[in-house]
């Protein structure tokens, strides 16, 4: 006759049917990398609220700015009289003739497509910054500077979209007023990029100063006075005895005091002549 309890060291044999213990879901409902994770996963899990918020406001400049890019491509290419004039007045008219209308016509699209390619192409540099930047490289803190430097030039754009006012053109007015848009937007979102770039959580990511960046800030000590969290009172000093030097409590001699003892008077100069 067999037994039917397993021997010890022997795992027990589910009953048929029941699912296996690797097969089970979590008892959150969720799966354990995303348990693990905070519930986000992806690109932006790990990373500080701050530094999440600049690289996010970061990847919406890019993006907005590749746009404005193309749409600046589209208005010139669908007006370039304001090229061509530029050309006639820089080359005598000897060139003019030697080149003629159609050359000077593909000289301007030629040189409104490549400005448009090398905008693009330093968004791509700014991108690597980024991922520089976000992988908390040794080149973070150059990638930072770098992106604070074209935060302050797309800030500084703003104004000048307020200051120029674009000449007669064939283009629609509609093409402005949504590249203005864009450019209006792609600076404001520029601005608080340069604002989280001087938090000291977006230094310390990039070992510009020292310190945990997910640690939270811990309270400063002004010099000579109390903390602001936490600290001592006002006119008093951490480490200083209220008590006069030589003045024990009654019964105590080098120990703590007794219970009931209460503090006495010390003697003034009368008492002790």
């Amino acid at each position: 006759m067999t037994s039917s309890f397993p021997s010890p060291g022997q795992q027990p044999t589910p009953p048929a049917g029941a699912p296996s213990p690797q097969s089970r879901p979590p008892a959150d409902g969720g799966s354990g990398s995303s348990a693990n994770s905070g519930g986000r996963t992806g690109w932006f899990s790990g990373l500080p609220e701050n530094i999440r918020l600049f690289v996010q406001l970061w990847l919406l400049v890019l993006g907005l700015e590749v746009t404005h890019q193309v749409l600046n491509v589209v208005i010139g290419l669908l007006d370039t009289s304001v090229l061509k004039a530029s050309a006639r007045e820089s080359m005598s008219d000897a060139q003019l003739e030697m080149l003629g209308e159609d050359a000077l016509g593909a000289a301007a699209t030629g040189s409104i497509v490549v400005m448009g390619l090398l905008s693009v192409a330093m968004m791509g540099l700014l991108l690597w910054m980024l991922l520089l930047f976000r992988k908390r490289s040794r080149q973070a803190a150059m990638a930072r500077r770098l992106l604070l430097f074209f935060g302050f030039y797309f800030g500084f754009r703003i104004l000048m979209i307020f200051l120029l006012t674009p000449g007669a053109s064939d283009v629609p007015v509609a093409f402005y007023a949504v590249d203005g848009s864009l450019q209006i937007l792609i600076g404001v979102l520029a601005v608080l990029t340069v604002i989280l770039s001087f938090r000291q959580e977006t230094l310390k990511w990039t070992g510009e100063i020292p310190g945990d960046p997910g640690a939270p800030e811990l309270p400063t000590r002004r010099r000579g006075g109390p903390e602001r969290m936490g600290g001592d009172t006002p006119g008093k000093r951490r480490g200083d005895d209220p008590t006069p030097q030589g003045w024990q409590y009654p019964g105590q001699s080098g120990s703590a005091p007794r219970q009931g003892d209460t503090p006495q008077d010390p003697p003034s100069h009368e008492q002790e002549k």
